[in-house]
């Protein structure tokens, strides 16, 4: 035998499994498995043994079964009380500040969650601190495919098509698979996340949509009963974004130096309680983006930005931003015209707004939308509707705002 190939990969092996040959021909087959980001990705043969006259079966031994109950503090109750999470540890880890945690973060997601079949929690280790630094996805920023609205005019005359936006695609690391039926929960215990996003990558002209320019946690879709306790995000350009975002619960998460805390095409009903963010740029942006044109006429079926209200029920407790602190206003000028100019490049796009927002329930929106703008830099709580939809229910409540 010359060589075994790996079918299913499998999850949550932190060491190389054992495998075991049997045949009723040949003997003498030896292999070993080899183990990265969890899974086995390839096998060594160690003896190609001798008288096979057919393929062996390879059988390998599972990966370790999920973690052992471990104390955990009830957000809810104040008490300390015993559950199975996932530990992200036991799938590989690091955990060390410098090596790519990415892979085996989503991996202790996917398992705890069935790839967002049903609800999980994953833990994090306590003191210790998580570099992420890979891409591993992307969120479309731009979304108007330029569909004329069939049932209205436009100045009086009918509608026509208008050339698509130009879509931009934000990146993220850390895949967020929930909704409100399979909701997850992450339990940092007080444990640090990291990227590459540094004070003097924040110093650039430019902003770009490649590292280290993404976001740690977000997803090609919306993220809906995300609960998210007891983390610090440090050095990040975007913490977590998403198109729409609903019934979130954040409490006691801490940030420092980061580009825009939350970055969210809409919200709903979501708790943002005890949110420390240091050194940042932008606090919680909403809006900035839209689907279509004509929602319910689009052949692209990119509807969802359109038929949720930009802010619903959102509410905002407890909250310290301080801005971004730089030696020079003419670094912090630098930094402003970089950041709003990134979020203007490939979301609000000031300006086109007038020549899109032209039908006849819409004619006047545009020239008040772009009238609006005025960036997200040091910015707190921000909302961005380009497309009519209304912000209710918003409470903001005991803020705290200093360096902006």
């Amino acid at each position: 035998m010359t060589g075994v190939e790996p079918g299913q990969l499998g999850l949550g092996y932190v060491s190389a499994p054992a495998v075991t040959v049997s045949s009723s021909t040949g003997a003498g087959l030896a292999v070993t498995a080899n183990v990265s980001g969890g899974e086995v990705t390839s096998y060594t043969v160690t003896n190609g043994g001798s008288g096979y006259t057919s393929c062996p079966a390879i059988s390998v031994a599972p990966p370790p079964a999920a973690s052992a109950p471990v104390p955990v503090l009830d957000q809810r109750r104040g008490v300390t009380s015993y559950s199975a999470e996932v530990r992200v540890d036991d799938f590989g880890c690091a955990a060390d500040g410098v090596t790519d945690d990415t892979q085996c973060f989503n991996n202790a997601i996917e398992y705890a969650t069935g790839n967002g079949s049903h609800a999980g929690s994953v833990t994090l280790t306590q003191g210790k601190t998580y570099y992420i630094g890979t891409i591993t996805g992307y969120m479309q920023t731009a979304w108007d495919d330029g569909t004329a609205p069939s049932t209205d005019t436009c100045a009086g005359a009918p509608c026509t098509n208008l050339p698509p936006e130009t879509p931009g695609y934000l990146g993220y690391a850390i895949r967020i698979p929930s909704s409100q039926a399979t909701p997850l929960t992450i339990y940092g215990n007080g444990a640090t996340i990291v990227s590459g996003f540094t004070t003097g990558v924040a110093g650039l002209p430019t902003y770009t949509m490649s590292a280290p320019f993404f976001a740690v946690f977000g997803s090609d879709g919306p993220i809906s009963s995300w609960n998210l306790y007891d983390i610090n995000i440090n050095r990040a350009f975007v913490g977590a974004a998403t198109r729409g975002a609903a019934y979130w619960r954040w409490e006691r998460v801490s940030m420092n130096t980061v580009g825009v805390a939350v970055l969210a095409g809409s919200s709903q009903y979501d708790s943002f309680r005890e949110l420390f963010i240091q050194n940042g740029e932008a606090g919680v942006v909403v809006g900035g983006w839209w689907g279509t044109r004509a929602p319910w006429t689009s052949t692209s079926g990119g509807v969802f930005l359109n038929s949720e209200n930009l802010g619903d029920a959102t509410s905002l407790d407890s909250v310290v931003f301080y801005g971004l602190n730089w030696g020079t206003q003419s670094q912090s000028q630098v930094a402003q015209n970089a950041l709003d100019t990134w979020f203007n490049t490939y979301f609000f796009h000031v300006g086109d707004n007038q020549t899109r927002l032209t039908d006849q329930d819409l004619a006047n929106l545009g020239l008040i939308t772009d009238s609006m703008w005025r960036g997200i830099y040091h910015v707190v709580f921000a909302t961005y509707s380009r497309y009519g939809r209304p912000v209710l229910g918003v409470i903001v409540h005991n803020v705290n705002v200093k360096g902006t």
